[in-house]
């Protein structure tokens, strides 16, 4: 019996076509370059200015580590890298909506 700790590190991902992964690969990485060039358009004391380039390398990074496979090292720490990036972003978008 394993734990939800063990099978959410370890699991392998469920099967997908490569139309999808590759494909919203390729559209997380054209959201990630067009949130930068919005951000850069904005002024310096726009509220929430660096919103857009925190979500989208964020979605990017927990496509990496679900849908694809890796050696288990390499995907253990993708996932751990992604919950921790997935707290950041979330204190930050409270602190955005609430201040």
């Amino acid at each position: 019996m394993t734990t939800p700790i063990t099978r959410y590190f370890l699991d392998e991902p469920k099967p997908r076509s490569v139309a999808f992964r590759y494909g919203y690969l390729a559209f997380l990485l054209a959201l990630a370059v067009l949130a930068a060039v919005s951000a850069s358009h904005l002024s310096a004391t726009a509220r929430g200015r660096y919103f857009g380039l925190v979500i989208p390398p964020t979605l990017l990074l927990s496509h990496l580590a679900f849908q694809f496979r890796w050696p288990v090292p390499v995907k253990v720490g993708l996932r751990l890298v992604t919950i921790i990036a997935s707290g950041a972003v979330l204190v930050y978008t409270l602190m955005v909506a609430f201040n």
